[in-house]
């Protein structure tokens, strides 16, 4: 059975910051490609995490993240397109500097959308220490609710640390509430979420 989330938010009609996406984007391969233009820079790269050294780069990032949890995604959940149920959709911000693939990810974002609940599920987010504070999470949050709300999604949810308040504060100016506290959730260290 999977758990209910602890923060949920309908999903806003906001996009990015940087660089709006027109409202004309009707597929999402479309609202995927007109991204990807947008939110390019000479620096950083968006785009869909497909190989094998960019998914070495994610669990590199969640390491650093999340060092004394053991809750980081595996190859296997990586190389696949379905997470509990519904569609896996893995997208990060590349450093067009970097010496090679699996250093260059600097942002990654991992999210379900479930038909059956016909939500958007954060599954992890994070930022590699060293591209912090460039604005890649926001981003990527704002990417997730554009992509469920034009394929016809009604809301948002994710897990959080109740320490992270970094990631608290990220969520709740995006318009996430708390929803429900799960007492003991975490473990390494045990922690609510």
């Amino acid at each position: 059975p999977q758990v209910a989330p602890a923060f949920s938010v309908d999903v806003p009609s906001a996009c990015s910051i940087r660089n709006p996406p027109s409202a004309a984007a009707a597929t999402s391969k479309s609202l995927i490609t007109t991204y990807m233009k947008a939110m390019n820079s000479l620096r950083y790269t968006f785009k869909r995490a497909t190989k094998m050294a960019h998914f070495g780069g994610i669990i590199d990032i969640q390491k650093k993240c999340f060092p004394s949890s053991r809750e980081h995604s595996s190859i296997h959940l990586l190389e696949g397109n379905e997470y509990a149920g519904g569609e896996l959709h893995k997208f990060i911000f590349t450093d067009n500097y970097a010496e090679c693939e699996r250093t260059s990810v600097a942002a990654y974002i991992l999210y379900q959308l479930d038909n059956r609940t016909k939500g958007a599920h954060v599954i992890s987010l994070g930022t590699c220490p060293d591209h912090r504070k460039k604005g890649h999470a926001k981003e990527l949050m704002h990417f997730c609710n554009t992509h469920a709300r034009d394929k016809g999604y009604t809301h948002a949810t994710l897990l959080v640390r109740k320490s992270n308040e970094k990631a608290l504060g990220l969520y709740q100016n995006l318009g996430y509430m708390e929803h429900r506290v799960f007492t003991d959730y975490y473990r390494s260290p045990t922690e609510d979420a």
